[in-house]
């Protein structure tokens, strides 16, 4: 968990967008990254406060980045 960056983890919501569904036809929408941004957070903030981790790599992406690489993401699909 101290070797996670937040590269790692823009890049995951990123791979989620364009082919994160199991069937392999598509990403997930919007909603589902975010839902995964949420749960991620939460969980690394537990882990810092069992001091698990001296950082929290979700603290340095902001939700507006995320925002703007899902927007990106659905403006390359039209």
């Amino acid at each position: 968990m101290q070797r996670l960056k937040p590269i790692h983890i823009q890049k995951l919501y990123d791979t989620k967008l364009i082919e994160g569904r199991l069937d392999g036809k598509s990403g997930l929408n919007a909603k589902s990254v975010i839902g995964i941004h949420r749960v991620l957070r939460k969980a690394l903030n537990q882990a810092y406060k069992l001091q698990m981790i001296i950082k929290k790599p979700t603290d340095c992406i902001e939700y507006q980045n995320l925002k703007d690489t899902i927007l990106n993401y659905l403006l390359m699909k039209i």
